[in-house]
């Protein structure tokens, strides 16, 4: 068995990258893999926090409550807060998985998805691969691994809610919209959000808004408005970024833009 304690994930958990995933939202705990473990029924297990359980391989019983469930390679065992597990191995079951201990709010998307249920992602193989990595193995990894699971085991809930954001984006995408408070807004999670999004739409969220608010401008522009009223209608609250964005994406600035419209109109 090889496992990472606590303290080696909690201590690097500022080097996450984005710094969207908060403590208090997404927390790994340990993390670790094992193979063939002993046999056996274990004591009655009532944890705090989740443990995802990732089977690749071989067959074990374990008991949640009352129920009992056949583990096999392609099965994810999800033990959550407060529930009553025991784990009952046969000997040579040839058991063959990885783990990851965490909690947190945004862990609770997991709470309606079942305790036994199949996963696609290769789970085991980055899990083992970060273990064997070196002593300590740091959050943004960990926490990229959690955020892969919680998008897979959601899939089908977060598509429909993810038309509710973009149908957001684009009835108020003329107001002030801070990406960080539509996440909130929509109960997500900043990264986990632009990483759904971009899967569905194939653009993030904030690339999103841009082009909607660029489009608009370049509507209104070829109307015959002014640059600096296509700017504020647009959702841009400084003249100077809505040119340098225009231009990126048209190619020339806006006043340039408006002149050549003006001219092609006056021929």
């Amino acid at each position: 068995m090889k496992v990472k304690i606590e303290r080696s994930i909690h201590f690097a958990l500022s080097e996450y990258k984005g710094k969207s995933v908060s403590h208090e939202e997404l927390s790994p705990m340990f993390i670790g893999y094992q193979q063939n473990p002993s046999g056996g029924k274990s004591d009655r297990h009532l944890r705090f926090f989740y443990v995802a359980h990732f089977i690749a391989g071989g067959v074990g019983d374990v008991i949640v409550g009352n129920d009992r469930f056949t583990l096999k390679a392609g099965d994810l065992f999800i033990v959550k807060p407060h529930v009553p597990i025991v784990y009952d191995y046969a000997e040579n079951n040839g058991l063959k998985y990885a783990w990851i201990g965490f909690f947190g709010s945004y862990a609770k998307k997991l709470d309606d998805a079942p305790c036994v249920c199949k996963y696609k992602g290769n789970y085991y193989e980055r899990i083992k691969s970060l273990v064997d990595e070196g002593e300590n193995v740091y959050a943004e990894p960990v926490n990229e691994i959690l955020l892969d699971l919680i998008e897979e085991i959601t899939h089908s809930e977060s598509d429909s809610v993810l038309k509710e954001v973009k149908k957001f984006f684009d009835d108020n995408f003329s107001a002030d919209i801070k990406i960080e408070n539509v996440a909130k807004k929509f109960s997500y999670n900043r990264t986990y959000l632009g990483r759904v999004f971009k899967r569905v739409y194939g653009v993030s969220p904030k690339e999103y808004l841009m082009n909607k608010r660029l489009s608009n401008a370049l509507d209104l522009i070829v109307k015959g408005d002014s640059v600096s009223t296509a700017c504020f209608k647009s959702g841009f609250t400084n003249q100077y970024n809505f040119s340098r964005c225009f231009k990126q994406k048209y190619g020339v600035p806006p006043s340039a833009y408006r002149n050549k419209k003006s001219n092609k109109k006056g021929e």
